[in-house]
């Protein structure tokens, strides 16, 4: 399925769950891809629970609760302290 949507020369891609299932070279793969597609101009919204990869790949985040937008922005605004990563964010924001 990742084939089928990088073949096409678009600038805009949609991915759900993209590193499921894959070991951790085509992982690799994967997020080389993705950062050079981005670097080249191009546009990727990308749902995951992988949150240190989103953190790693992603300039901006959504988070979202129970189907609803509860945070929007960069990692840096989220963040309440220095050190808090995404997964801290996350859990801070929907109070698990």
């Amino acid at each position: 399925m990742l084939a089928a949507a990088f073949i096409h020369d678009s600038s805009l891609l949609f991915l759900d769950e993209p590193f499921i299932n894959l070991d951790p070279i085509y992982q690799r793969k994967v997020k080389d891809y993705l950062l050079k597609f981005a670097n080249n101009g191009g546009t990727v919204f990308m749902c995951t629970h992988i949150l240190e990869i989103a953190e790693k790949l992603c300039s901006r985040v959504v988070i979202m609760d129970k189907g609803k937008v509860i945070a929007e922005g960069s990692i840096q605004e989220l963040k309440k302290h220095e050190k808090e990563d995404l997964d801290q964010i996350f859990l801070r924001l929907v109070k698990e």
